[in-house]
């Protein structure tokens, strides 16, 4: 009898703690908090994704790859580390966006984009520290989703 006690009252905490996990991870993502993982991320994987990035531009050619399960992407003057994201069709995504010169689209502090017209694309990067930056970008944007 205490042998099936102690296996139910396992197998309860399992399915708590399971549920627990399925919880955060079913939560949906705003800026601020996509922007905490970014920086979590960041802050424990700084060193080998800038090196990542120096190499990167020292190559000089477009390329890709995954760090951590992460994708990757030189595109022109910036490496972006695709962080996360949420929603099927449109949808949210956070990325860290590592620039040479600290300059991101001529930006040097914050980039704002808010599509024109019927549109409904947003995208606001926010300098991190001298090279970093974090980036959302929201597709199906709805009242300035980045506040």
């Amino acid at each position: 009898m205490k042998k099936r006690i102690a296996i139910a009252a396992a197998i309860i905490l399992a399915l708590l703690i399971g549920m627990l996990f399925l919880k955060k991870e079913m939560t949906p993502h705003n800026y601020g908090t996509a922007k905490k993982e970014c920086e979590s991320f960041l802050q424990k994987n700084n060193a080998v994704m800038e090196e990542i990035a120096v190499n990167c531009f020292r190559e000089g050619e477009e390329t890709s790859g995954y760090y951590k399960e992460h994708h990757y992407s030189y595109e022109n003057d910036f490496v972006r580390f695709y962080v996360g994201s949420q929603g099927m069709l449109g949808g949210q995504y956070w990325d860290l966006i590592y620039t040479k010169d600290g300059v991101f689209y001529g930006e040097s502090e914050k980039y704002l984009y808010e599509e024109a017209g019927d549109g409904n694309n947003i995208i606001r990067a926010e300098k991190l520290d001298e090279h970093w930056w974090f980036l959302w970008s929201d597709y199906d944007g709805t009242d300035r989703s980045y506040k």
